[in-house]
């Protein structure tokens, strides 16, 4: 079977995200099992081991990607392939689609939340793309179903998305972690409102008369601002910059008591799944994308800052509730493959 998997993000650039580590471990679990091609931006990353198309250089921004890579992708000869494999709802509209051939679409919710929340020009069309992809599409795969538009128009397409990520690298290993040590990790930008998750550990810490330690892993263009809480009473800031798989994972297991998460809303929230395989409790404010996946891993969601200050109290004192049901924490990258 010849599988096709259009990717419209330059694998080089971007900061590492939910959605990029999702589908760099789709790829690499599937590579050996079928003849697989990668459609993306800008050059191929070496560790895929995959047939790599690029399909345009490097844009300037966002915005000109969508459109860029939406418009180049009707030149590449897609109908090659038995299973075409999307990321992005606007590459499907816009892709030809042979008679018998099977489109599949990932809605990893990050553009669907951004249209709430209105963050860019593009986010606006986007009910309207997504709608038009899944009327187009054999197969959706909503990170949340309930938190997804076009599953509610074409229930019979939507199956949960599989649960996704590297279980050789994030697995509990040691149980030396320290209850005063949290972090905070993902794309530092805006809409991870990562300041709160520094007030309120000062909060929590103040209370208490101690010091706590927020690791902050990742780089944006929020870190400037982030910068400024250093300093700030009862809670010591250590910024990491954006880590390998494997330094999060030791990290992970050698210091941090908790993943506080703090996004206004998520589009994969990959970072609490591997926490969880590591065994760490997570715990985060209710957001699209956040809660039902919090929820689902029988983490705590914290309905305002305030009940985050408390439920971060109470892990200092004694420390974060046990994380036991490893079941939850399979990674079924293996399994879609061979459910295609």
């Amino acid at each position: 079977m010849k599988i096709a998997l259009v990717y419209a993000t330059d694998f080089d650039r971007i900061s590492p995200g939910g959605i990029q580590n999702y589908l760099r471990r789709l790829i690499t679990s599937g590579k050996d099992l079928f003849d697989l091609t990668v459609y993306g931006v800008g050059s191929p990353p070496e560790d895929l081991g995959v047939k790599f198309v690029s399909v345009i250089s490097n844009p300037t921004s966002v915005g000109k990607l969508n459109l860029h890579f939406s418009l180049a992708m009707r030149l590449q000869n897609l109908s090659q392939y038995d299973v075409v494999i999307f990321q992005r709802a606007e590459n499907v509209v816009f892709t030809r689609k042979r008679r018998d051939q099977r489109f599949i679409l990932f809605l990893h919710g990050g553009t669907l939340n951004a249209w709430r929340f209105r963050k860019d020009y593009f986010s606006a069309l986007y009910p309207f793309f997504e709608f038009l992809a899944s009327a187009k599409s054999s197969r959706i795969f909503p990170v949340s179903i309930s938190d997804t538009l076009s599953a509610k128009f074409f229930p019979s397409k939507a199956k949960s998305a599989p649960r996704v990520f590297d279980s050789d690298v994030f697995r509990r290993i040691t149980s030396s972690a320290n209850r005063n040590s949290f972090a905070v990790i993902g794309r530092l930008s805006p809409e991870k409102q990562f300041h709160l998750a520094i007030e309120s550990l000062s909060t929590a810490s103040k209370t208490l008369n101690t010091v706590s330690t927020l690791y902050v892993i990742g780089s944006g263009p929020e870190e400037k601002n982030l910068r400024k809480y250093i300093g700030l009473e009862h809670v010591r800031l250590v910024f990491l910059g954006q880590l390998d798989p494997k330094s999060i994972s030791k990290l992970l297991n050698d210091e941090i008591s908790a993943l506080i998460i703090t996004s206004k809303f998520e589009g994969y929230p990959l970072a609490a799944i591997e926490a969880a395989a590591c065994q760490v409790f997570v715990l985060g404010l209710e957001a699209p994308g956040v809660t039902g996946c919090l929820q689902e891993l029988g983490m705590e969601v914290c309905q305002s800052k305030l009940e985050l200050v408390k439920s971060l109290q109470r892990i200092i004192q004694s420390g974060p509730p046990p994380v036991l049901n490893t079941i939850k924490f399979v990674d079924e990258s293996r399994k879609f493959w061979n459910d295609l």
